[in-house]
């Protein structure tokens, strides 16, 4: 089967004033666009069934994300903070089912050549789990994930 994926519509901006650098983006997602095709072996009502229920259950959303850079000149040093919010593409989801999260970093330049960053994300929402089946035997559940990143780069 094939599957059209949404039209997605983003726009940004970003400021640098003295070295603190203000960046903001948001993405408009209209899910209830996707749409199932190509459907053999699957069956025209199984495939007619799954469209159905994108339109129904799916909607628009926005993703947005917020940072701040700043950087010391003198020692090379970058530090950045910011916060992205991900919404259900479910209709019924409350605001709680939306994935959050906030970041840090630190980055560092040496010689003008190697970059040294360590990030980290922390992220929380919940989430339905499903044992057995949809509906079967259904869990309410408190979701956290943290993430570290290291990246090294070198510029020539």
């Amino acid at each position: 089967y094939d599957i059209q994926t949404p039209f997605e519509l983003g726009g940004g901006f970003s400021l640098n004033f003295k070295g603190l650098i203000l960046s903001a983006d948001a993405t408009l997602i209209d899910y209830s666009q996707i749409e199932f095709s190509n459907n053999k072996g699957l069956g025209e009502d199984y495939v007619a069934g799954l469209n159905k229920d994108v339109k129904e259950l799916l909607g628009a959303v926005v993703n947005y994300n917020l940072g701040l850079e700043y950087t010391f000149p003198e020692l090379g040093l970058r530090l950045r903070g910011g916060f992205f919010v991900k919404p259900s593409a479910y209709q019924e989801d409350e605001a709680t089912f939306d994935k959050k999260y906030f970041t840090g970093g630190i980055g560092f330049i040496a010689e003008e050549a190697v970059g040294i960053d360590v990030g980290f994300a922390h992220g929380w929402w919940k989430d339905y789990g499903d044992n057995y089946g949809t509906n079967l035997s259904r869990t309410l559940q408190d979701i956290s994930t943290n993430n570290l990143i290291l990246t090294v780069t070198y510029r020539f």
